[in-house]
């Protein structure tokens, strides 16, 4: 949510001082359109574009191509960079994950429901990669030569070869002759 604020944000600042240095009237209302309207994830920067560019266009040529292709530019370089990078964090999530993540999802999506489909998949995309992520690493360690996280033995019975003993925070503590941990 918070990366969404702030790509919006920065969105609607890229509009109003691209409008400003155009002398395109009303630039504060159409960065607020903006800034609103890119709220939307995956097609909210195309629907906020469009009347934005339109309106530009309608003041005169050289203002409407500018602001598409200042729209264009920006729009890049959220979708390919701002977006992973701020979703990565928040979701805590590799930003290549996050990307090819997107990637994959549309791509089923539209094969699966067409445009609908697309941009449904794409909402679901990022959480299902944090899923995976969070699965195969608890895979990862389940399997690892120290065996399950916790330090709990395999089988009922069976004791551990090293008398070492996981603390909550995954940091191990030897136990003394006996078996029993140390008082701290």
């Amino acid at each position: 949510m918070a990366g969404n604020i702030l790509t919006s944000v920065i969105a609607g600042v890229v509009v109003f001082v691209t409008l400003t240095a155009l002398g395109i009237p009303f630039p504060l209302l159409w960065a607020l359109w903006v800034a609103l309207v890119d709220f939307l994830p995956m097609v909210g920067g195309a629907l906020a574009g469009i009347p934005t560019v339109l309106f530009a266009l309608g003041h005169s040529l050289t203002a409407g191509i500018i602001t598409a292709a200042v729209f264009i530019g920006y729009q890049q370089v959220e979708n390919h960079v701002l977006n992973p990078v701020i979703m990565s964090r928040t979701v805590k999530v590799n930003p290549l994950l996050v990307l090819l993540s997107v990637l994959v999802g549309t791509s089923i999506g539209s094969w699966l429901g067409g445009f609908f489909g697309s941009f449904v998949a794409a909402l679901l995309s990022i959480p299902a990669a944090g899923a995976l992520q969070v699965l195969v690493r608890e895979l990862w360690q389940a399997t690892a030569a120290g065996g399950p996280p916790g330090g709990e033995p395999a089988a009922a019975g069976n004791e551990p070869a090293s008398t070492a003993r996981r603390r909550p925070g995954g940091h191990q503590q030897e136990a003394d002759e006996d078996g029993l941990k140390p008082s701290s």
